[in-house]
């Protein structure tokens, strides 16, 4: 269903771009109204998924397509995801083509860039809501939440790789977001309700598509992992 083009360079962190868009926008997500009864059964079982999930591990490939420059940045490595107590906790370990960690816990954000020794560093916790909604779309996210935070539209069943897939279309409801991330499709496994592919559509003709694969779920996971330890690492803080 994408056809990706082969990979000329690799960009800065693309999920910097991504959070500024979120911080810019605010927290503050929308109530709807109930949606159509063919997509409501659809999130009815992302409901029933999401008390299951607790943790995800997988392997993922991140791609950043820049329109102006016709480039594609490919990046692939580990997620590892953990809904805890204390809220939940993401981390995107990419190897190749150049090792980057994105970190994600307790309303704070990091992406470490080992080769230059250097950590970005993002206070998000007046965010949590905006944040929560688009970085961990797919991730054992409720029906309900989704529901909250996007105009959705069910499109239907599609095969991928040979896999019956469930498409649905996210539109942001916040408006300042739709000015960078116009519309979001998330591809789900109606076997796990894990969204397999997600692919953001950005300003400018820009995409960020997210695949995931060999999936496990509620893995042990060590809690290390999500631990902000990069030593000898420059913090720098962007604001925006």
């Amino acid at each position: 269903m994408d056809q990706l083009k082969q990979p000329h360079s690799v960009q800065p962190p693309a999920w910097a771009g991504l959070i500024a868009a979120l911080l810019l926008a605010g927290g503050s997500l929308a109530q709807t109204a109930p949606p159509r009864p063919g997509l409501a059964t659809v999130l009815a079982r992302l409901d029933r998924a999401a008390r299951r999930i607790h943790t995800i591990s997988a392997n993922a490939v991140s791609s950043q397509y820049t329109a102006v420059v016709d480039d594609l940045a490919v990046k692939s490595g580990r997620l590892d995801f953990e809904n805890t107590r204390h809220g939940p906790w993401l981390r995107l370990n990419f190897a190749k083509p150049a090792p980057e960690i994105f970190l994600y816990r307790g309303g704070m954000g990091w992406i470490y860039q080992p080769r230059i020794e250097q950590v970005q560093k993002y206070n998000l916790k007046k965010h949590k809501a905006a944040l929560r909604a688009f970085l961990l779309l797919g991730l054992g996210e409720s029906g309900s939440s989704l529901r909250r935070s996007f105009k959705l539209q069910d499109l239907g069943r599609v095969t991928l790789g040979g896999q019956p897939r469930v498409e649905l279309n996210l539109i942001p409801r916040n408006v300042k977001v739709r000015g960078s991330v116009d519309h979001i499709h998330l591809w789900f496994d109606p076997r796990t309700w894990i969204a397999v592919r997600q692919k953001y559509f950005q300003s400018r003709g820009d995409y960020r598509l997210l695949r995931l694969s060999k999936i496990q779920i509620n893995p042990r996971l060590n809690g290390r992992i999500f631990q902000p330890h990069f030593p000898g690492a420059r913090v720098v803080s962007p604001h925006f």
